[in-house]
C-alpha cells in the first residue's frame, strides 16, 4: 500500500487477517468483523461492541449517516475516543485504512458517497480462497 509517499507491505497472515474484515464488512455482519478486529489485534478501553463496528465501518468502508451520525470527521473521532479510546492497534492496519479514507475524500470532492469494501470483497475473497 502506498499513501502520500508512505509505503507499507503487509505479510501474508496480515493480508489474510485484513480480507477477512473485508469481507465480513462488505456482507454486513457486525459479529464476524468485531471478531476480525480483535484477531488483528486492535483493543479499546471498554470494547465497546458499536462503537468498534462503527470504527471499522468508518476506517475500513464508508462514512454513512449510520455511521457518523452525521458527524465530521473531527467530531466522529472526538466521539469515539469519548466512548471508548483505543488503547492498542497494529500499526500495519492504519495506513490501509488511510488508503480507504483517501478513495472515499475523492469520492466526496465529486459528490460521490463510496463504500469500497464491495470492490474489494472479490479480491478479498480470492486471496481467501487461494490460501486456505
Amino acid at each position: 500500500f502506498s499513501s502520500q509517499g508512505q509505503v507499507k507491505e503487509l505479510g501474508l497472515e496480515k493480508r489474510l487477517k485484513y480480507a477477512e474484515l473485508v469481507v465480513a464488512l462488505a456482507n454486513g455482519d457486525k459479529e464476524e468483523a468485531l471478531a476480525c478486529s480483535r484477531r488483528m489485534g486492535l483493543r479499546t478501553k471498554r470494547m465497546n461492541g458499536d462503537v468498534i463496528h462503527r470504527l471499522l465501518c468508518f476506517f475500513h468502508d464508508r462514512d454513512t449517516e449510520d455511521v457518523t451520525e452525521g458527524m465530521n470527521i473531527q467530531q466522529f473521532m472526538d466521539w469515539a475516543n469519548a466512548e471508548d479510546p483505543i488503547v492498542e492497534l497494529d500499526d500495519d492496519y492504519v495506513l490501509v485504512g488511510r488508503v480507504s479514507l483517501l478513495l472515499r475524500g475523492l469520492g466526496n470532492a465529486f459528490n460521490m458517497k463510496l463504500r469500497v469494501t464491495p470492490y474489494w470483497r472479490r479480491e478479498a475473497q480470492r486471496l481467501l480462497n487461494t490460501t486456505y
